[in-house]
């Protein structure tokens, strides 16, 4: 793990975004933050606002070891449960619908009861080859992303099945539904071994019904963009690279927040925005 960090952390000096210029407009306030966790991939609230669960990959993000568990947090940063649930790889994305949550791990769609607190199921995903995000819409239909295999799969009564792949959508990482539409964060185009790209990625839409694909304006090779989320009249993603968060706006683009290299798999709700920050086993809260 050490010798992939470091190789990782080796590309900052060579990272570049080809975008429209930034601004510092944006602010968010720290609020807290906690260390010790294993890897946080993803952090994310539950519906009443009142609890946190982070994914620990606890490994290498395709090794299939049983020690990656969900950590319990409250509001303010306090470990409720460090490991709420154990067993599984290298968890990663994570959404909820109900009282149900719903976790990315390799190449199953691992489904927890919230109020139990128990694995209810583990449903493989034929062809997957690393899944890493998970979001859900509005009929409680579930959308997981595959990073290395490029597939976006629709998890619906139990089956998975591939629902969209296009290679105008280069390695599709963060999956948030937003305004009847699937939002995608990609990674960037021809990912190399260690985990930098021959071109940058870009924030797209997809309409569920035509499957039509449309790059968001302002977003062109903004980054190596891993979370995605939004607030009010804005979209937020990460750059798991450069370390960088970004707001955008209309057509501005806002650099929220400078951080270490690996923020993962953001999330707001509330106002309030949580960053998993990877490499340092940390995970922070704001306030935007």
């Amino acid at each position: 793990m050490q010798l992939f960090k470091q190789s990782l952390r080796s590309i900052l000096f060579t990272a570049t975004v080809l975008a429209a210029p930034l601004t510092m407009a944006a602010t968010a306030e720290l609020l807290w933050q906690v260390d010790g966790f294993d890897q946080p991939e993803s952090v994310i609230s539950n519906k009443q606002a009142t609890r946190l669960f982070v994914s620990n990959m606890n490994g290498e993000g395709g090794e299939k070891n049983g020690l990656g568990y969900i950590s319990l947090l409250d509001l303010q940063g306090n470990i409720l449960q460090k490991q709420w649930i154990t067993g599984l790889n290298a968890p990663k994305g994570m959404a909820i619908s109900c009282d149900t949550l719903y976790v990315a791990d390799i190449d199953h769609v691992v489904v927890i009861s919230i109020t139990s607190g128990k694995i209810i199921d583990k449903i493989p995903v034929d062809g997957a080859h690393f899944l890493n995000d998970v979001t859900v819409d509005a009929r409680g239909h579930v959308y997981i992303s595959d990073l290395m295999g490029g597939t976006i799969y629709k998890l619906n009564n139990g089956v998975v099945t591939p629902w969209f792949n296009n290679e105008r959508l280069p390695h599709p990482n963060g999956v948030s539904w937003h305004q009847d539409q699937l939002m995608v964060a990609s990674w960037g185009k021809n990912i190399k071994a260690d985990f930098s790209t021959e071109q940058n990625g870009s924030l797209y839409r997809i309409d569920p019904v035509t499957k039509a694909l449309k790059r968001r304006s302002a977003s062109e090779y903004l980054g190596n963009l891993d979370g995605l989320a939004h607030y009010r009249q804005a979209h937020y993603v990460s750059d798991w690279i450069t370390g960088e968060v970004f707001e955008l706006k209309g057509k501005q683009i806002n650099l929220l927040l400078q951080l270490p290299t690996g923020a993962a798999d953001i999330s707001i709700k509330e106002g309030k925005l949580w960053v998993p920050l990877m490499l340092d086993g940390q995970v922070q809260g704001y306030q935007l």
